[in-house]
Order: C-alpha cells, then structure tokens, then sequence
C-alpha cells in the first residue's frame, strides 16, 4: 500500500524534498505527494489501494506527467475511488 501526504507547497519545492506532486480528484480535492521511490508502482489507468492520513482509500492513476528530456515522473493525477 502506498502512503500519500498531502502538501502545502508549490509543485517545484515538493519535488527538491524528494516527492513526486500530485492531486487528489473527487469528494475531497486536495494538493498531495508520495516518496519518488514510490511512483515505479504507479501506472496510468491502475486501480490502487493508498493511506492517506491514517485512512485506507481507492483510486485510479488518471494522468502520470514525465519530464520530456529525462523522462522522470514529475506530476500525477489520482481520482478518488466511490
């Protein structure tokens, strides 16, 4: 299970700590990020199970932006399974 935070923070200064950004789409909208050692497990359209704080949620990966010259994953889309 993969633990998601959510962030305060611009985009640029989560990803200078380490975390890939990311936002959370459906009841709750929220800014949020995983452990770049985490984003491997990610795949766009997948169904996965995640921890956001204390609470064991669903969703889908709906987008996965990568950097167009070293193609590192740089953003992410996750809606909120119902």
């Amino acid at each position: 299970m993969i633990e998601v935070i959510t962030r305060e923070e611009k985009a640029e200064k989560t990803r200078k700590k380490g975390l890939i950004p990311g936002i959370l789409y459906g009841k709750k909208h929220l800014k949020i990020a995983i452990k770049r050692e985490n984003i491997n497990q990610l795949k766009k359209d997948e169904k996965i199970k995640f921890v956001l704080n204390g609470e064991e949620l669903e969703g889908i990966i709906k987008d996965i932006q990568k950097d167009p010259i070293n193609f590192e994953v740089i953003h992410f889309d996750l809606y909120l399974g119902e």
